[in-house]
């Protein structure tokens, strides 16, 4: 017999299969009024190639050259990863290779290859600029050196990679496995120091886990996907905390997708039934949320991947609009 709580869980699941829960959580319960002072404002959207550009208009010949005579920009985005405020890394699944935007000199270059990446989900940087990015397919991580254009293998030791981070103060980088339900550490040269984890609803168990994020307190979240939860751990790999479960309004989790921290603690988590980012602090009660189901400025369908710089900037994959949208975090609510 089925508990209550997963017939919950499966009727979410079948939900999302036929579109057909509602954009958004409940009006009533999506408030600002929880937020310490701070508010998330609209600043700019990439989508196509018109919106990557700071003057004039983007040539026609490198509209051609990247995106193809029937292509226009982004199909379905799924992480970018902001190399600082005028330079992007995109990995969008539609295209299925890794993009560069130059936003200054007006500049796009794709990562081609012949056969393409087939299940690009997240990528992240280390000290030295180098950028890694996983494939789920190929069950590799990739790693373009500083200075460089051209991705190669970093490592092939980990199965069906999705989310990862690195944690710039003890050079260690963590890696869901989602279909193994733990995560893996590995090494600078991309060799496994240590796997935790396992399938099951107990602390230190996952149920498909995937995104992946680190904070200024060297402390990581865990997108534990399917257990409708966020993990935290330290640096030692030891439990701290948990928080989040199944339900329809703000606060509780659907479909958790991107999670990322910014410089004040907070954390925001991308859900893609709702349609919304929420934040959260480090012990999991709800500040804030922001965005519903839409296509204007400041409205989602089915967002993935979040990042957030060190100016506070979000930058978040709104996948099915085919675009990126970026926001700022600034002290005082906005009216």
């Amino acid at each position: 017999m089925i508990k209550r709580t997963e017939k919950y869980r499966i009727i979410i699941l079948v939900l999302f299969c036929l579109g057909c829960l509602p954009g958004g959580l409940k009006p009533q319960d999506r408030s600002m009024d929880n937020s310490p002072g701070f508010s998330v404002s609209h600043k700019k959207t990439i989508s196509s190639i018109k919106d990557i550009k700071t003057g004039g208009f983007f040539f026609d010949k490198i509209k051609r050259f990247i995106f193809g005579s029937e292509l226009e920009g982004l199909i379905k985005p799924n992480f970018l990863l902001p190399l600082d405020t005028m330079h992007f890394f995109v990995l969008d699944q539609k295209i299925q290779f890794p993009v560069f935007i130059d936003m200054d000199k007006e500049k796009v270059s794709i990562m081609d290859r012949d056969s393409g990446y087939p299940s690009l989900v997240a990528a992240c940087t280390d000290k030295e600029k180098n950028i890694y990015f996983t494939d789920s397919k190929e069950n590799r991580i990739y790693i373009i050196k500083s200075g460089s254009t051209e991705p190669v293998i970093f490592s092939t030791e980990v199965s069906q990679p999705t989310g990862i981070t690195i944690c710039k103060e003890n050079n260690e980088i963590w890696v869901s496995e989602t279909n193994k339900h733990r995560i893996a550490i590995l090494d600078m040269n991309g060799k496994v120091k240590k796997y935790f984890g396992g399938r099951g609803k107990s602390n230190l168990e996952f149920n498909f886990p995937t995104y992946l994020c680190t904070d200024n307190k060297v402390l990581y979240y865990v997108v534990d996907a399917l257990n409708f939860r966020i993990q935290i751990f330290n640096s030692a790999y030891e439990f701290v905390s948990s928080f989040g479960k199944a339900g329809d309004a703000s606060g509780y989790l659907a479909s958790p997708k991107g999670i990322a921290s910014d410089s004040f603690g907070h954390i925001y988590i991308a859900d893609a039934l709702f349609h919304t980012v929420q934040m959260f602090d480090r012990t999991g009660v709800f500040l804030y949320s922001f965005g519903n189901k839409g296509i204007k400025d400041g409205e989602f369908w089915m967002p993935a991947g979040i990042t957030i710089d060190e100016y506070n900037n979000i930058y978040i994959a709104d996948a099915l609009n085919s675009r990126i949208q970026i926001f700022k975090i600034q002290k005082g609510n906005s009216k």
